[in-house]
């Protein structure tokens, strides 16, 4: 994975003084003179993308994804990305622990937060790279809808329920180890009740538009 994203320390102008921070650098592929090329890319930082789209840096290790959208676990929330039949080796939360979660039953990953910045693309393709069946999957823009997210939103109820019942689960589980993290389910149910709503609202304007929204548009309805 390394060579995707690198840092360099950056002057930025704010109010008039100079502060030095650290900023990511990426390479994208891009078409000119002479053919295809990788240049770099430095990602907006004034705050007025509201969907950071990962395909573009996710596309060279498209190999690493695998999964099948017909068996993609129903826990998986809507975006590009999603666990299919993944492993059962519980190393998807050891490089992406703000995404992934285990299905309490059997020990497979899923998705259930999507990456909005190239450290946090990292971690997920990290992930997905250790996963030993390539299960994870990056095709969800082709598949997703406007309806299709509403449908799965109205479902939440079930959602919430699971992370309850699969905390509860673990908690009386006979491995240390899953007593020990039994709390990993709830930061599905906080993320559901928190900004969830705000996120699958952008996410579905931009499978309307194909562009991130401006601070100006409006949201599509999530119902």
């Amino acid at each position: 994975m390394a060579g995707l994203m690198q840092e360099f320390r950056a002057i930025i102008h704010e109010g008039g003084a100079a502060q030095i921070r650290t900023i990511s650098w990426l390479t994208r592929r891009t078409s000119g003179c002479g053919g295809p090329h990788w240049e770099r890319y430095v990602p907006p930082m004034d705050g007025t993308l509201l969907y950071w789209d990962p395909m573009p840096l996710a596309a060279p290790k498209r190999d690493d994804f695998k999964g099948l959208w017909a068996e993609r676990d129903w826990r998986n929330v809507p975006g590009p990305f999603y666990g299919a039949m993944t492993d059962t080796c519980s190393t998807g939360r050891l490089h992406a622990p703000k995404h992934v979660l285990y299905t309490d039953e059997f020990g497979q990953e899923f998705v259930y937060r999507q990456p909005k910045s190239p450290a946090e693309l990292q971690n997920l393709l990290d992930a997905a790279e250790a996963e030993a069946f390539s299960g994870y999957a990056c095709d969800g823009d082709e598949h997703w809808t406007s309806e299709t997210v509403r449908t799965w939103w109205a479902d939440r109820a079930r959602l919430r329920n699971w992370a309850v019942q699969a905390t509860e689960n673990w908690a009386a589980s006979n491995w240390p180890n899953q007593r020990e993290e039994a709390s990993i389910f709830s930061e599905y149910a906080d993320y559901l009740d928190g900004s969830c709503r705000q996120d699958l609202r952008v996410y579905m304007f931009w499978l309307d538009h194909r562009r991130s929204p401006t601070p100006s548009d409006r949201l599509p309805p999530l119902g």
